[in-house]
C-alpha cells in the first residue's frame, strides 16, 4: 500500500511540475560588465554597468543565419545602472540571444535583424542552452559594440558605448510559475500524510 502509494503520488507530483512547464514562465536576463561613452551627450569613462532585462519564454525565437543557429527573445523590459549614473530604462526595442553554434550569449536591438549590442562570454555552457532555464552565472570577458547605428534610447537621452572589452558575468532566471510550485507542495504535504497513517 504505501509502495502504491507514493508511487502514485509522485506521478501527480511530475504531473504538476511537468504540466507547469507547458506554460511560458518569466525569464530575467542580467549581464555586468564596464564601458566609456555618452549619456544624453555627456561624456563618462569606464563606469561599471549592470543591465537587467525582464521577457517570456513564450516569446522565444530560434534563427538560422549564415550558417549559425540559436534562439532569442525580445525584451518585455529592460534598464541599465551605470555606476555614479544611475538607472536608464531602454525606450529602444531590445532582446537577449545565444548563438549556439559559437556558444556566446548576448545583447542587442529587438527583433531576428536587431544588430549586436554586447557579445557575453564565450562558454560551451551555451552551445546547448536553449534560453529556456535558468544559466550562470558565468564570467569572462565581453565586447561593446555598433552602439551608434541605429541610437540606442533610454528615457534620460542617447546611450552610446565605445567599441571595447571588459570583464563581465551573464545570467538567467527563470521564474517558476506560481501555481505549479504551490501544487507540488500541496502533493507533498497530501503524501506525507498518507506516509504517517500507512
Amino acid at each position: 500500500m504505501l509502495i502504491g502509494s507514493a508511487s502514485g503520488m509522485c506521478g501527480v507530483a511530475m504531473a504538476v511540475v511537468l504540466g507547469g512547464s507547458a506554460f511560458a514562465l518569466p525569464i530575467q536576463f542580467r549581464h555586468t560588465g564596464a564601458g566609456s561613452g555618452t549619456l544624453d551627450g555627456v561624456a563618462f569613462t569606464r563606469r561599471a554597468f549592470i543591465i537587467t532585462a525582464e521577457a517570456d519564454t513564450d516569446a522565444r525565437t530560434s534563427y538560422t543565419k549564415s550558417g549559425k543557429s540559436g534562439y532569442f527573445i525580445d525584451n518585455v523590459s529592460a534598464r541599465i545602472e551605470i555606476a555614479e549614473l544611475g538607472v536608464c530604462i531602454f525606450t529602444s526595442g531590445t532582446r537577449f540571444f545565444v548563438n549556439n553554434s559559437n556558444t556566446i550569449v548576448g545583447f542587442s536591438r529587438a527583433g531576428i535583424d536587431g544588430a549586436d549590442l554586447i557579445w557575453s562570454p564565450t562558454n560551451p555552457l551555451f552551445g546547448s542552452w536553449d534560453m529556456l532555464t535558468s544559466i550562470g552565472p558565468i564570467a569572462g570577458n565581453a565586447a561593446l559594440l555598433q552602439w551608434t547605428s541605429p541610437l540606442v534610447t533610454t528615457d534620460r537621452g542617447v546611450l552610446r558605448f565605445d567599441n571595447g572589452s571588459s570583464s563581465s558575468t551573464f545570467e538567467a532566471t527563470v521564474i517558476p510559475a506560481p501555481g505549479a510550485v504551490s501544487g507540488l507542495a500541496g502533493v507533498l504535504a497530501v503524501w506525507s500524510r498518507r506516509r504517517r497513517r500507512d
